[in-house]
């Protein structure tokens, strides 16, 4: 009786062992049969070898900003305006020899009110709301746009002082700023960097 049984569980041993070599080989032919992951196996050592292979492909190509294009030039005393104020207080720009200017006109609570551009070797001559300004500008040659500005070369300044545009009686004072160094001038000015533009 005993000899009967354990022959019967050596026997049933045998059969789940062969059942499980057969379920693994069933496995491995249905992965090896099946064209759908040879297709990705494929594709997949295909992108890694041109990434490997080819130095112009990589993810951060699509991350880097495009090179910034030079602009035509605003047109001399371009300006654009943030307000519904009047156009009252009379301004005038007297821009250096070499430089192309750009100003940011702000008020006291430091919301940009106007905007101006002026070419070099030139002068504007017109009207702006009444108030009173700091005045930061941004000078250089080869113009990117409001946001890069004149590029590399760009230099920035902030006048020491604030401007005043104001109304007395009849009369409407206003400035003229000359941006060449004038002997004894009474505007100073500092640098600034950009990011305080």
């Amino acid at each position: 009786m005993s000899m009967k049984y354990t022959y019967k569980f050596q026997q049933e041993i045998q059969n789940r062992k062969r059942e499980s070599a057969h379920g693994f080989s069933n496995q491995k032919y249905k992965f090896f049969n099946n064209p759908l992951k040879y297709f990705f196996l494929a594709i997949g050592a295909i992108i890694l070898a041109f990434s490997i292979f080819n130095p112009n492909f990589s993810s951060e190509k699509s991350t880097n900003p495009k090179k910034e294009q030079v602009l035509p030039l605003p047109n001399n005393g371009q300006i654009q305006i943030f307000t519904d104020k009047e156009l009252l207080a009379p301004l005038g720009i007297i821009a250096s020899s070499d430089k192309n200017c750009f100003f940011k006109f702000y008020d006291t609570k430091e919301n940009l009110v106007f905007t101006l551009f002026v070419r070099k070797n030139s002068s504007i001559n017109l009207k702006v709301p009444l108030g009173e300004y700091v005045v930061k500008y941004a000078i250089g040659d080869e113009w990117y746009g409001v946001d890069t500005l004149f590029g590399f070369s760009t230099n920035v300044y902030e006048f020491n002082k604030r401007l005043l545009f104001y109304r007395e009686g009849t009369t409407i004072n206003g400035h003229t700023l000359t941006l060449n160094e004038v002997l004894n001038g009474n505007l100073p000015k500092r640098t600034i960097s950009k990011s305080s533009f």
